[in-house]
This record gives C-alpha cells, structure tokens and sequence, in this order.
C-alpha cells in the first residue's frame, strides 16, 4: 500500500537517502551557495558589506579600489548536514572561492573570481523491495537514482570611484557546468542503468553600488540580472546491462555489458533553454562604532523567473522559486601598525536568516543559523588567514524533519606590490 499523498511518500523517502549536501540539494538545481551559509573565509557571512578593516570586502567589487595592493584570496571549505531525527549524516569539501584583483591609483580597479554557483550531488535509493513471481520464481526489485555534478561561476569584475562619496562596481558572471544522472534498476543481481548528461551554460550581470556620505555610516547595494538565461544541452543514453556493475558500459571484455552500440540507436540530444533566470536586490548598512568596531545589517531578495520544462528529471519535482535572508554582524579591527600579536586578530560574529520559497504546494524552507570567524594579518602588506565556522537549523514546512547544516572553511588573501613606475636614472 501507498500513501496517497505523493509528496509525503517522498519525504518518507528522503529519511533513508544520501544527500552530500543535505536536502536541499534534491530541489531544482541543487544547493545555491551564495544563498545559503558563508560566502568566503575572509569576507564571513557578508556578500556586499566589507568586513575588513580597508572597507573592503571581496565579494563587491565597488569596494576593491579601496585596497593598497593586488590581492589573491582563495577559500577552502567542508559542509555536514545531519537529520536530526535519523542522524544521518553527510559532508563534502572543496574549493569554495577564489579571487584575484588588483586596485589601479585607488579610482578603480579589476579582477576575476571563480566559486561554486550549485551543488547536485544526489543519491536516492528506495528502500522498498517488489517482490513478483515469475514462472515459478520470485524476483526482487530495487530502484536507486544519482545525480553528482554541477554549475561553476566565473565572474569578471571592475570598479570605478566616481567620487569621494559614490564607487561603482560590475561583475560579469559566467555559469558553465554539468551534472550527471544515473537511474538503476536491480533485478536479483543484475542491474540495469540508464544514464544521460547535461551540460549548462547561462551568464548574469551585476550592479554595485558604493555610497559613503557620512564617516560612520556607509551604504552599499547590488542588483543582478539574467542577461542570458541558463540553457542546457541533455544527452540521454540508452539502457543497458551493467554486468560487472561498475557504472559504465563496457564495449570490451571482460565487462562487455549489452547491448553493443552499433546495435541501437545513438544518443539523444535536446537543447533546453530557461532553465534558471534570477533577478534579486540587496541593500547593506555599515556603521562604525569605533576606530576597531562596527557593526552592519544586510538583507536581499532572488526571484527566479524560469520556465516549467519536463525534459530535465529532478529529485524532486519542486524547486526554488524566490529566496530572502537577513544578517547582521559585529567585526572588531586589528591594529595596522601593531608588533603585539592580539591587535593583528580581526573577528567577525553574525546572525543569518533564510527563507526559500518552493514552486510547488506553497512549501518553504527556513534557516537560521549563526557565523563566527577569526583572521590574522601579518607582513606589512596586511596579508591574512582566516578562519571561519557556521551553524545553521533548516526547517521544510511540509516536512517533520530539521537539518542541521555545519560549515567551516580556511582562507588567506596574499598581497603583493603592482604598477610601480620605474625610477628615473
């Protein structure tokens, strides 16, 4: 007997599946990283506000002219998600952020990031067996779908100071990745696959804005528009015999899985368009309190403008359709000239708040979790290390299950003297 709700047969599923990155990666698109935790080691859980002592932070380039020298930041980061319910626990680490920029006679500057945009890796299996018979035997059969993969950002940067109160900033970001999707089918020892791959390409603008009219309170905000939606070309290969159940269809011994290729059809391509078109707003306030204390709010909304497509299978039929968060944040300041060790340790603090909205069945999914961080500037150029750690509890409105969701990631941000002119002989 099934459940007559489809959805809740799915949520009964979910507590007996694999997700690298937690639930959220069986939505859409999987895991957006820019909506949910910490975006960079260095920058903490700001996107547009700076939390470094040279009013600058690295994920807004109307900021960056504001540094002395050419910087290289690069982040490393590992997530865990555990149900609470189940304890089920799943992480993955990786590359999470790197930038390059360099400042050019502090009114403008340029550079280049490249960060994880979506998470897909996904494992589904049914924990449910059929059991049939079949000319005087019984067969069992089980069911398993992966999906590992994803969506890269490159982003081109400049900024420009128009003057001493307004900077400018644009990022040209580039999507390009791929996912893969396997569907399994085990029949007493035997298992049938059918795989297809998807290649992604898309490209999004975006607008900074800098304002600084006042010595203590500063403003800045950012728009993002979808200048070509994203689009994908779906290859989907034919079934086959995995004998030696490696994942692959072997054309050789000893695997020589069937059937042979030159004895079907060739593979299917489809070009699907519309697939992700994101519009989204964020405003930032930043106030310092002293010379080594500040304190900022930052908030932002995303609406996705895509359009419903069956050619693409997801985890699940339901995907994000608009996301809001909410941060605040205190950052106390090294001591730039400093010999003691304790005034050059730069900590951030902050609280986050996300809500996502989901296409279907008015579901959503709230987190609230909290960021800290410790950085430590050494070299006279104010070089750094930082190190920083995030805590965070999901909910799913439709479902009785909470997600624990852990974050911790390690950076440094090099920098280095350019454009010096040549002294005169």
């Amino acid at each position: 007997m099934f459940p007559k709700n489809k959805y809740l047969l799915f949520a009964l599923i979910l507590l007996s599946i694999c997700y690298s990155q937690g639930m959220l990666n069986g939505y859409g698109l999987g895991h957006y990283y820019r909506y949910q935790g910490l975006n960079n080691a260095i920058d903490g859980i700001s996107r547009i506000t700076p939390s470094n002592s040279n009013d600058v932070c690295l994920s807004n380039p109307s900021t960056w002219h504001n540094l002395d020298y050419t910087h290289l930041s690069i982040s490393y980061g590992g997530n865990e998600n555990v149900l609470q319910k189940t304890d089920a626990a799943n992480g993955y680490s990786g590359l999470t952020n790197i930038v390059w920029l360099t400042p050019i006679k502090k009114i403008s500057s340029i550079g280049f990031a490249l960060e994880p945009y979506t998470d897909q890796r996904v494992n589904i299996f049914d924990p449910e067996t059929t059991h049939f018979d079949a000319f005087d035997t019984t067969y069992n059969l089980q069911r398993e779908w992966n999906r590992y993969g994803g969506i890269m950002s490159v982003k081109l940067g400049s900024s420009f100071k128009f003057n001493e109160k307004i900077s400018f900033g644009l990022f040209n970001n580039i999507l390009f990745g791929s996912a893969r999707t396997t569907e399994s089918i085990f029949f007493d020892g035997s298992s049938v696959l059918k795989t297809s791959r998807v290649n992604y390409d898309g490209l999004i603008y975006e607008i900074f804005l800098a304002l600084d009219y006042f010595d203590d309170l500063k403003f800045y905000s950012n728009y993002s528009h979808t200048q070509r939606p994203l689009s994908a070309v779906v290859q989907k290969k034919y079934l086959f015999d995995d004998t030696n159940q490696n994942g692959y269809h072997d054309y050789s011994v000893p695997g020589l899985d069937f059937p042979m290729p030159d004895s079907v059809s060739s593979d299917q391509r489809i070009e699907v368009s519309d697939l992700h078109s994101p519009k989204s707003f964020s405003f930032g306030i930043l106030k310092y309190y002293k010379t080594r204390l500040s304190g900022l709010i930052e908030f932002g909304n995303m609406q996705d403008n895509w359009k419903p497509n069956d050619l693409i299978k997801f985890p699940n039929e339901n995907r994000i359709s608009s996301s809001k968060y909410l941060k605040m944040g205190l950052t106390t300041y090294p001591k730039n000239y400093s010999i003691k060790l304790l005034d050059k340790i730069l900590i951030n603090a902050g609280l986050i708040f996300y809500e996502h909205k989901l296409d279907k069945k008015n579901m959503n999914v709230r987190e609230l979790g909290y960021s800290m961080s410790i950085g430590f500037k050494f070299k006279p150029l104010q070089n750094q290390i930082g190190l920083s750690y995030y805590h965070g509890s999901r909910s799913y409105s439709n479902i009785d299950e909470k997600e624990s969701v852990k974050q911790i990631q390690l950076g440094v941000s090099l920098a280095d003297i350019w454009y010096v002119k040549r002294r005169q002989k």
